[in-house]
C-alpha cells in the first residue's frame, strides 16, 4: 500500500534519487520514491566516481560493495589514443588519469577513499538494495509521476502504476517536500524553471556490447581508449571505448561501451543496430571481431543549469540531472548529483524534525551553494569536450598525415608534440581540484576573532579563477574538512569520517572545548593525550596551522566546515554558551 501522506516524495530512482532515499532513511525521515522504469538502468551511462562521492558511499554503508564491483586499480588509472586496434593501428599517446600513476600520492593525501570506475548498471542495483533495506515499503518502481502541485505548504504528487495501465494521475500522495531526481524529464519544465546554457551540442550514440576485445588491445592497463582517424573527423566522431566488467575479465563475458558522434550523413535517417556495429568495426579495425550488442542509447550533449534549484513555492527541490545536465567529459555530472543530495538531505531533516523553528534560510542555501557548483561543472565539462577537437585532434591528424610514407623518426618526433598537447586536457584527466576542491562562499561571518580580516582561499588562483587540477586542502569555512588519519591503539580513522548525520561536530584541538553544551553540537577532541580519537598525523597540523593548538572547527553533516575558531578565547567570555548558540543560529541561518 502506498501511503497517502509522507514527509518527502522522491521523483526518480536513478543513483541520485536512491542516495536521497538512503540519506533520508539514515536521518529517520519517512518518504516514498517513484521510478517510472520497472527496474534499475539497463544501459551503463555514468562510470567515474570521484573521491568525495565514494566518501558519501562510505557514509551510507555501500563503499565496500561498490569497490568490489568496480574496475581494479591496475586498470583504472590510464587513458590512451590510437589510430585503431587493427594490424596497421598505432598508439598515438598515453597518459595517467583519475589518481593513477604520477597522481596516486596526491589522491591518497586528499581522501581515505580512492577514485573508482563502476558503470551505472552495476552501481544502481547496489544502491537499490540499500534503499530497500532501510525502506522496504517505500520504493516503487514502475510508477510514473504525472504531476506535482504545491498547495499551502504541501505538495500533491499525482502518479499511476504503469504495469497496471491505470489512468494517468489515478493516485496521489501528499508530501511536505518533493525531491526532483527525474533527470529533467518532467519536473523542471512543469515548474516553469528554465535551463540556461548550451543545448544539443553533439549528436551521440552509445553501444553497450559483449566482446573479447581484451585479447586485441595493446595495453591492458588502459581504461579509456580514444580513436582518431582523420577520415572520420576526430576523436568524438571516430569514437571512444572503455570496459565495464564484470571483473576479472573473461573473454566470454567481458563488456564494453563504445560511443561516437553521428556523422552528417548518418543524421538524415534513424541510426540502428546495423549502423552502430558498422561504426564500431570501422573504428576498431579488428578482423572478424565477435560482437554482441546488448543495448544502445541515442543522446545529445548539453551544458545547461537550472535557473534555480528550488521551486517558487519552496517545497520542491531539483537534484542531479534535473538541476544540471553536463557533458560527460571529466565525469562530473553524476558526482555533482550525489553531492547535491548530501548537501540537501540533512537540511531537510533538520527542518522536518524541528518544526517550531524556521529553517527557510538553511533550505534556501541549497540553491545558493549548489547552483554555482553546477554552473562551474557545466563550464568545465564543456571545455573538456571542446579541448579534444581544438587541440588534440588537430595535432593527431597532423601526426598521421606526416607519418604517411615516412620512416619511424618523424612519427616519433610528432608524437612528442601530441604528448605536450595533452597538458591541455589536464582539466579532464587530472581534475583533482574540480573533483574535490569545490567550496562554498557563505553569507555570514565565519571566523571567531577574525572580524575584518580577509582570507584568500588556496583553491583560487591570484586572478580569482579556481585551480581545477591541483587540490589544496583548507580549513577556511565553506571548504570540505581536510583529510588526515587519526590513530589510537593501531586503529586508523579519517577526519573525514567524523561528521554526524543529525548534528554539527565541533572538532576541538584542546580539551578546553569539552565544556561546550548544545543540543545540535557533538564535541570531539583531536589531541594525542585525549581518549576520543588519539592524535592526528603531522599532515593535519600542517593544514590547520596555528589552529592546531587551541582552535576548533564546526563541521556540518555534509563534511563542510561551517565555522572556525582560531583559538579558544570564546570559552573565557562571560557567556560562552550563549555565544556558541548564536553561532549555531548563524550557521543554520536561524537569525531573525
Amino acid at each position: 500500500m502506498i501511503p497517502s501522506n509522507c514527509a518527502v516524495a522522491i521523483v526518480g530512482g536513478g543513483p541520485v534519487g536512491l542516495v536521497c532515499s538512503i540519506l533520508l532513511s539514515l536521518n529517520h525521515i519517512d518518504h516514498v520514491l517513484f521510478e517510472r522504469q520497472p527496474d534499475t538502468s539497463i544501459h551503463p551511462k555514468a562510470v567515474g566516481l570521484n573521491q568525495r562521492t565514494i566518501e558519501i558511499f562510505r557514509k551510507i554503508g555501500v563503499e565496500e560493495e561498490i569497490l568490489r564491483a568496480a574496475a581494479p586499480p591496475s586498470v583504472s588509472g590510464r587513458t590512451a589514443w590510437y589510430t585503431s586496434f587493427g594490424t596497421t593501428g598505432r598508439e598515438i599517446c598515453t597518459r595517467d588519469a583519475w589518481g593513477g600513476g604520477q597522481y596516486e600520492e596526491a589522491y591518497e593525501l586528499a581522501s581515505p577513499c580512492r577514485y573508482a570506475l563502476l558503470p551505472q548498471i552495476r552501481l544502481e542495483p547496489i544502491l537499490k538494495r540499500r534503499a530497500l533495506e532501510f525502506n522496504p515499503n517505500g520504493i516503487f518502481y514502475g510508477h510514473e509521476v504525472d504531476r506535482v502541485e504545491e498547495y499551502h505548504g504541501n505538495v500533491v504528487v499525482r502518479f499511476h502504476d504503469r504495469e497496471k495501465g491505470e489512468v494517468p494521475s489515478a493516485q496521489s500522495v501528499n508530501a511536505r517536500y518533493v525531491l526532483g531526481a527525474d533527470g529533467g524529464r518532467m519536473l523542471t519544465e512543469q515548474l516553469g524553471i528554465s535551463m540556461n546554457g548550451e543545448s544539443n551540442l553533439v549528436d551521440m550514440v552509445t553501444a553497450h556490447i559483449r566482446s573479447p576485445i581484451s585479447q586485441y588491445r595493446p595495453d591492458p592497463s588502459i581504461f579509456l581508449h580514444w580513436f582518431i582517424r582523420p577520415e572520420l573527423g576526430g576523436s568524438l566522431k571516430t569514437g571512444y571505448l572503455y570496459h565495464v566488467g564484470p571483473y576479472p575479465f573473461d573473454p566470454e563475458t567481458e563488456e564494453w561501451v563504445f560511443a561516437c558522434a553521428r556523422l552528417p550523413h548518418e543524421q538524415v535517417q534513424p541510426f540502428g543496430e546495423t549502423d552502430m556495429l558498422r561504426r564500431l568495426h570501422q573504428t576498431l579495425q579488428i578482423p572478424d571481431l565477435k560482437v554482441e550488442l546488448l543495448s544502445m542509447s541515442h543522446w545529445h550533449v548539453n551544458a545547461k543549469v537550472a535557473e534555480r534549484f528550488r521551486s517558487k513555492g519552496g517545497h520542491i527541490f531539483l537534484v542531479g540531472d534535473a538541476a544540471h545536465r553536463v557533458p560527460p567529459w571529466g565525469a562530473l555530472g553524476l558526482n555533482s548529483g550525489i553531492q547535491d543530495a548530501d548537501n540537501l538531505v540533512w537540511k531537510l531533516a533538520l527542518a522536518l524534525k524541528r518544526p517550531n523553528e524556521s529553517y527557510e534560510g538553511l533550505l534556501n542555501s541549497y540553491d545558493t551553494e549548489r547552483r554555482p557548483i553546477g554552473e562551474r561543472v557545466a563550464k568545465t565539462s564543456l571545455y573538456n569536450m571542446q579541448a579534444h577537437a581544438l587541440v588534440l585532434d588537430q595535432r593527431s591528424a597532423c601526426l598521421q598525415r606526416t607519418a604517411k610514407g615516412t620512416m619511424q623518426s618523424p612519427w616519433t618526433r610528432k608524437r612528442h608534440e601530441v604528448t605536450r598537447a595533452l597538458e591541455t586536457l589536464d582539466v579532464e584527466f587530472y581534475a583533482h581540484g574540480a573533483e574535490v576542491g569545490w567550496f562554498y562562499e557563505f553569507d555570514y561571518e565565519t571566523d571567531y576573532g577574525r572580524s575584518g580580516m580577509t582570507f584568500h582561499h588556496p583553491q583560487l588562483k591570484e586572478n580569482g579563477e579556481m585551480e581545477l587540477c591541483t587540490y589544496r586542502q583548507s580549513t577556511k569555512p565553506g571548504s570540505q574538512l581536510p583529510h588526515a588519519w587519526l590513530g589510537r591503539f593501531g586503529v586508523k580513522r579519517s577526519t573525514r569520517e567524523l561528521a554526524e548525520m543529525e548534528r554539527l561536530v565541533l572538532l576541538g584541538m584542546s580539551p578546553s572545548w569539552r565544556s561546550i553544551r548544545h543540543p545540535l553540537i557533538q564535541v570531539m577532541i583531536i589531541d594525542g593525550d585525549e581518549e576520543d580519537h588519539g592524535g592526528a598525523d603531522g599532515f593535519w597540523n600542517e593544514i590547520c596551522g596555528r589552529l592546531a593548538e587551541r582552535g576548533a572547527l564546526l563541521v556540518r553533516p555534509d563534511n563542510i566546515i561551517a565555522y572556525r575558531f582560531a583559538d579558544d578565547k570564546i570559552l573565557s567570555q562571560p557567556e560562552p554558551l550563549s555565544e556558541i548558540a548564536d553561532i549555531v543560529k548563524r550557521v543554520l541561518r536561524l537569525e531573525a
